[in-house]
């Protein structure tokens, strides 16, 4: 299921399943939804993008592969140029965490992630704790939390559905994020979960293990950057990364002792 993918890519394709049509938010020459209509996996695809130099690559490519009545090119800033109920899913690949975050939650995302059956596809290149956090409190099915390796980096990938269990009235949406606590603000030891995520843990797979080390190094780093400083900031952050590696200990003592 390559059709000219990376790896990467080819993962977050076989992660959208069976769709009617999928928005690819951030497209980048709308590799990923020419795949997944030549693949048969979704009979309809938009490629959205905030500036007009890729999105005319975007319009090109998909001109190129002759898929133009089924493929629409749109500009405009994640789910801005997005019609109510036009997709059943989207995919948001190759962008940070935090940015998804704010597409996700943003008042023209509502729509469509409180709409019952809704499929989230994600690969964040950073902050996946933040998305993992929000699809819980959102009460989205999560269908995987995957780590893989391209060329020699690890990526993340998640999948969610809004499903029964979901809020799926777009007030109730909006209200549980508006009262929603910051991600920074969480119990340690909860987010430090969230970080690595419960299920790649539970796994006991060797990337979740890698990551999990690679956390408490970045930490060692700091700290030891950190101890070259007295100032009350410092300190300050000083302990809070110590919390954050002592978290990070007692997740590797559970899960790889």
């Amino acid at each position: 299921m390559n059709q000219g993918l990376s790896l990467r890519l080819s993962r977050v394709a076989s992660l959208v399943g069976m769709r009617n049509c999928v928005a690819d938010l951030g497209s980048d020459h709308a590799g990923l939804p020419i795949a997944l209509v030549r693949q048969g996996q979704v009979n309809a695809a938009i490629a959205v993008e905030v500036v007009e130099g890729p999105l005319s690559a975007s319009r090109h490519q998909v001109k190129d592969a002759a898929l133009e009545t089924r493929i629409d090119c749109r500009l405009g800033n994640g789910f801005a140029p997005i019609h109510r109920g036009e997709i059943d899913a989207v995919t948001i690949a190759g962008m940070g965490g935090k940015t998804m975050y704010a597409i996700l939650t943003a008042a023209h995302a509502l729509p469509h992630i409180a709409q019952n059956g809704f499929r989230v596809v994600l690969q964040p290149m950073d902050s996946a704790g933040t998305l993992r956090y929000l699809a819980k409190q959102l009460g989205w099915t999560m269908r995987a939390d995957v780590r893989m390796v391209d060329r020699g980096v690890s990526y993340t990938c998640l999948s969610y559905d809004v499903g029964d269990n979901a809020l799926c009235d777009e007030a109730d949406v909006q209200e549980k994020l508006l009262r929603l606590p910051p991600f920074e603000t969480l119990p340690v030891d909860e987010r430090m979960t969230y970080v690595l995520g419960e299920v790649p843990l539970r796994s006991g797979c060797r990337l979740a293990h890698e990551a999990l080390e690679q956390e408490i190094d970045e930490r060692e780093r700091i700290l030891l950057a950190l101890n070259r400083g007295g100032t009350e900031d410092a300190r300050a952050r000083r302990a809070l990364i110590e919390a954050e590696r002592a978290a990070l200990r007692a997740l590797r003592e559970r899960y790889f002792s």
